[in-house]
């Protein structure tokens, strides 16, 4: 089991009577339908029922003069995903909240955090060096870097994986007018192999049987495109004859569409940067029509966090973000990696 409840209490005493949400984020639907699924899988199955506090920090020009009551038994939540931080007042919202209070940063923003604040910053970046890690593990270091219009975020993947002790081979962009399987046929310079056979075939005046040949200087791909793209471009490695090369998927953040139930076309690739809790082990396991996305399971993550938090000096938490810890003394998130097998995620790591 990946993605487990806590085995914490929830007696009255220890538990936040009252959780206030601070939210910056234009779509919240997400994140409030995984917190408030959480809540009430929670509610339903024990007897805690916390008052629960939503603030939209998009209407905040009045929350100063607000008067936002913190009882000494509550905890606040203050989630960040919109990247114009500096239309909100967050010194207004530090000063209203003086302890337990959990910052949730999905945004691309660094930001003045109080030294009694507990805070999780979830970086693209960290999920990009974590399946990378893995990859130079493997010893697989020379690597084509592939993106596309939505990500266009292949220059700090190859600053990444340089840094890992990588070397970066090529560097690609998916673009519309250029189908997956004429991109990888020029980067793996099936064409040049095709030139030379014709060029030999002249030189002894002989037809010649040509079987293309991939170039020889790659150990794997890193594809960093929505999940459209990485359907086109998987099957086109295969046709491209680059099958056996392993593929680490990175797909984009702001995806729109769901991981399907048999994901044939991605089959054999690595795959992490989304809330991968489509096998999770928990009841409800069926969540219906609701958009399994990283706010979701950033809301999902955060009514569990807030309870851990205010219960617990040091935490290990198995969420649908990752492996969320503190034992360094600081809120840390190890992302879930997962392997396509049959067309169903397997996950690797990490392990409770």
């Amino acid at each position: 089991t990946y993605i487990s409840k806590s085995n914490i209490s929830l007696n009255a005493k220890s538990s936040p009577n009252k959780i206030n949400i601070f939210y910056y984020d234009s779509k919240p639907e997400d994140f409030i339908a995984g917190f408030t699924l959480n809540y009430f899988y929670t509610k339903n199955k024990t007897e805690y029922n916390p008052e629960l506090l939503f603030v939209n920090l998009e209407n905040n020009a009045k929350l100063c003069n607000k008067k936002i009551e913190v009882t000494q038994n509550s905890y606040s939540i203050i989630y960040l995903k919109n990247n114009d931080i500096d239309f909100i007042n967050l010194d207004c919202v530090y000063g209203i909240l003086d302890r337990s209070v959990l910052v949730l940063n999905l945004s691309k923003n660094k930001i003045f955090i109080p030294k009694n604040f507990s805070y999780l910053n979830i970086e693209r970046k960290t999920i990009i060096r974590n399946i990378l890690a893995k990859g130079m593990k493997e010893e697989n270091l020379r690597s084509i870097i592939i993106d596309d219009q939505n990500t266009n975020d292949k220059g700090t993947i190859a600053k990444i994986w340089k840094d890992l002790g990588g070397n970066v081979v090529l560097e690609a962009s998916l673009e519309k007018k250029l189908s997956s399987q004429k991109l990888l046929s020029k980067i793996l310079l099936l064409g040049q192999s095709e030139i030379r056979s014709r060029k030999l075939s002249r030189e002894i005046s002989l037809a010649l049987e040509h079987e293309p040949r991939r170039r020889q200087d790659v150990d794997l791909f890193i594809i960093s495109t929505n999940l459209k793209n990485s359907r086109s471009l998987k099957p086109a490695l295969e046709y491209n004859l680059a099958n056996y090369l392993p593929v680490y998927l990175i797909p984009e953040w702001g995806e729109q569409e769901n991981l399907k139930e048999n994901e044939i076309d991605l089959e054999g690739s690595f795959i992490t940067g989304m809330s991968l809790m489509l096998n999770a082990k928990i009841n409800p396991s069926n969540l219906g029509e609701i958009r399994k996305s990283k706010g979701f399971a950033a809301g999902y993550d955060a009514f569990e966090l807030a309870i851990i938090l205010n219960n617990q000096k040091e935490i290990s938490y198995s969420g649908m973000l990752g492996l969320i810890s503190n034992k360094t003394g600081k809120l840390e998130l190890v992302p879930l990696v997962g392997k396509i097998k049959k067309g169903e995620i397997k996950f690797l790591y990490p392990i409770d």
